[in-house]
């Protein structure tokens, strides 16, 4: 693998390697059998037929239904588990040709450790909840600026009353990170709240710009005082970097954005690729139209990037 820019400062080449060859070898299988998606699901119905025919009679004449329910609920796992499986695996490959495409490098696996990395580097966006994860990274150039992105999985553990009673949830963003040349005074530009207007009007730290609906849409979050940090925020969002973001929300929904010292983070919520054409079960090949919606997706922030850059240099 070529040698990357990364954010958070090196990855971990040799994982990057084994989980990329592990996901080309599974699509090696399916295009050597492009029916056994098919084939597996027709296989656990027709084990699930069998097993049926044995167990119904058995439990209405014992008057035992758990020799039912239970290998029932058994047999459903695995077929949804399956249905879930391929799907995944589409999503990984429809993200695999874009980087094939792309010359990017990608790195379809999880990886834990990579948490501790990120969340130290860019706590803003990455100090989330009780364990986080992060898998489908990816590294390279577009233009002349270096690029890395993935998807950010974290879990929170709730507790409730009894110890029996935590509920874990599970949260998924995507997010991109740019790198920058000149030197940048660190800010996150997150969604507006009532909680973010309230404390950065008592602390005074309100920024306004000339756009209402800017000032209507996002806060700002800076260390430091305003009259020190002001004018370098107005810097980095001139108007048409402002139009360009709200246009932005408009088509993604809520987002944030870090700037860091020698980066741009963008950052929001779903696993980029939610809704898909590409179907293992119909058809081994990626669909072109999937292809596109990632390609728009990154050419979207990628020129949004490139115009901070433009007033930041």
């Amino acid at each position: 693998m070529a040698k990357v820019w990364d954010p958070a400062g090196s990855y971990d080449e040799a994982k990057a390697k084994a989980a990329l060859a592990k996901l080309e070898s599974e699509i090696e299988v399916l295009r050597d059998n492009p029916g056994k998606p098919k084939s597996d699901l027709k296989k656990i119905l027709l084990y699930s037929s069998a097993i049926a025919l044995f167990l119904i009679p058995s439990a209405i004449f014992l008057r035992i239904p758990e020799l039912f329910y239970y290998p029932g609920l058994i047999i459903l796992f695995i077929g949804f588990y399956t249905l879930h499986r391929y799907k995944v695996l589409a999503r990984k490959y429809i993200k695999l040709q874009f980087m094939r495409s792309a010359d990017w490098v990608f790195y379809p696996g999880p990886e834990p450790n990579r948490g501790l990395q990120m969340k130290k580097a860019f706590p803003e966006l990455f100090d989330r909840g009780d364990e986080q994860y992060f898998e489908d990274q990816f590294w390279g150039t577009s233009g002349e600026i270096p690029l890395h992105g993935g998807i950010f999985h974290h879990i929170t553990y709730q507790k409730g009353a009894k110890v029996s009673n935590t509920k874990k949830v599970e949260y998924y963003w995507h997010y991109a990170a740019f790198r920058i040349k000149t030197k940048n005074h660190r800010f996150l530009l997150s969604p507006e709240s009532t909680f973010l207007k309230l404390r950065n009007l008592f602390s005074d730290k309100e920024i306004n710009t000339e756009s209402i609906e800017f000032n209507k849409e996002f806060a700002f979050s800076y260390p430091g005082s305003k009259e020190e940090k002001g004018m370098h925020i107005m810097k980095a969002l001139s108007p048409a970097v402002q139009l360009r973001l709200l246009e932005l929300k408009r088509k993604r929904g809520e987002f944030w954005v870090l700037f860091a010292p020698d980066c741009i983070i963008f950052m929001m919520k779903g696993k980029l690729i939610e809704n898909y054409s590409t179907n293992l079960f119909k058809d081994i090949e990626v669909s072109q139209q999937d292809i596109d919606t990632v390609s728009y997706f990154f050419n979207d922030l990628v020129s949004i990037a490139k115009d901070i850059v433009r007033h930041l240099d």
